[in-house]
């Protein structure tokens, strides 16, 4: 057993002032190399939906769900005065005064809850982050700094080039392809398998009552070669109650994020993932793309990717969430990035605690292949394989009740072993609570039965 601490007597409860204002110092400006962001916000009111439709990789089909779009984008950005912007190994960053983040001007929040006092853990070590997603130098190709000044969260830049490769605002907004990404529902209610294009697993759960919990993942870049219908491979934290989650990890997903390189994210859902009420109406949406994640911490970009990748167990680092005083904190290696407001959930299971915690892997394919095409997941290799080879998740542990820290009593599902495994349960000294996973998928050239069934 670990003790997470005392947290009521190591935290300060207390809000910022939304109102008040921050000197922003100028870093970069105007930056170079990178379109400034007035005039970004200036061709978001000037493309038309004719424009948006005629692009070679649009998906968006109709006016209507086009001009959907651009209306939803304008929301993000309309008044928003950014200090400076900078390139992220080909993510545009914007750097937005906290106070004019979505999420403070969509759910018309007054105050931003102030971080709390104690510092989370990292690797095992409270407080002492060592993974950043910034370049070695601190600078970018063009000479600007890749940090954003105090009072300033970095926002990765959403384009309508972006959003159109999705038929609908909606389907952008969803956690993946035919409902890729949702918890497993062997051991959680949220969604049942097999909608569309089933995704495929290799998890741990427990069901269990909890305020949040973490683990140390290995940073892994798993290869997903969209040219054969392969979409998405990840690795991350899932908490549920109900049909609401909290979520976190690492994601490699190249349609949503324009890159091939894994990238850090959240996600949330209110109601299930139903899209009948899509984003900040309950189905949620990733980062801070529709306005439910309030950010405090300028050190982390959400959907952006990091400098390095360890494929030998060189590069991990520590996600995890804590619910305190109603909200839903995250945090990466020893930083509070931010959290998700309790007001979001709508009073339901997910407004006080959870009940179900999930960890492992997940893949997804928009292939109609037959059978379709399956991504890698973790190293490409089984969890057989070890350390240092295969994927893993370490140092796991949930938030009990009276805020201890307990190793938790994971049952582990494989439901597609020709594709993916999981390892049994370990724990030691050196690593905590752990499990390995992974697997080739059924592409080549990771395996040698390409297009076998998963």
């Amino acid at each position: 057993m670990m003790f997470r601490n005392d947290l009521m007597s190591l935290y300060v409860v207390s809000t910022v002032a939304v109102s008040c204002s921050t000197a922003m110092a100028q870093i970069g400006s105007p930056s170079m190399g990178v379109e400034p962001f007035a005039a970004f916000v200036a061709g978001l009111r000037s493309t038309t939906t004719t424009q948006m439709m005629a692009k070679p990789f649009a998906a968006v089909k109709t006016t209507d769900a086009a001009e959907e779009m651009r209306q939803h984008l304008l929301k993000l950005y309309t008044g928003v005065s950014v200090s400076h912007s900078y390139d992220l190994r080909g993510q545009i960053v914007d750097c937005v005064p906290a106070n004019q983040q979505p999420s403070v001007r969509l759910l018309n929040l007054k105050t931003i809850a102030a971080v709390p006092a104690s510092a989370p853990p990292s690797n095992g070590k409270a407080g002492t982050p060592h993974v950043t997603q910034q370049d070695s130098s601190g600078v970018d190709t063009f000479g600007n700094k890749q940090v954003c000044e105090a009072g300033s969260i970095p926002m990765r830049r959403i384009t309508l080039d972006e959003v159109s490769r999705f038929p609908t605002l909606k389907d952008y907004f969803a956690k993946g392809p035919n409902g890729a990404g949702r918890p497993h529902s062997g051991s959680s209610p949220v969604v049942p398998d097999g909608i569309g294009l089933p995704h495929k697993y290799a998890i741990a759960s427990q069901d269990v009552a909890n305020y949040g919990g973490a683990a140390t993942l290995s940073l892994i870049n798993a290869p997903v070669d969209t040219s054969l219908g392969e979409e998405m491979s990840l690795s991350q934290l899932w908490f549920t109650g109900g049909n609401q989650t909290a979520e976190i990890g690492i994601q490699t997903q190249p349609n949503a994020w324009w890159t091939n390189d894994a990238v850090l994210f959240i996600y949330w859902t209110a109601n299930g993932y139903n899209e009948a009420a899509p984003g900040l109406a309950g189905a949620g949406c990733y980062n801070l793309s529709c306005g439910a994640f309030v950010q405090t911490s300028s050190n982390w970009t959400l959907g952006g990717t990091f400098p390095n990748y360890g494929a030998d167990g060189s590069e991990e680092v520590t996600l995890g969430y804590e619910y305190w005083y109603g909200n839903w904190w995250m945090y990466v290696d020893g930083d509070w990035v931010g959290y998700y407001p309790g007001s979001i959930y709508n009073g339901g299971q997910m407004s006080s605690y959870s009940t179900n915690f999930q960890a492992g892997g997940e893949t997804a394919t928009a292939s109609w292949n037959n059978p379709p095409y399956y991504p890698p997941m973790g190293d490409v290799v089984w969890a057989a394989a070890g350390y240092p080879w295969a994927a893993y998740q370490r140092f796991i542990y949930y938030i009990d009740g009276n805020y201890y820290a307990q190793s938790p009593a994971l049952n582990t599902y494989q439901p597609n072993p020709n594709c993916y495994s999981i390892s049994s349960i370990g724990a030691d000294d050196t690593s905590g609570t752990f499990f390995f996973f992974g697997g080739p998928g059924n592409s080549a050239p990771y395996t040698g039965y390409p297009g076998a069934s998963c």
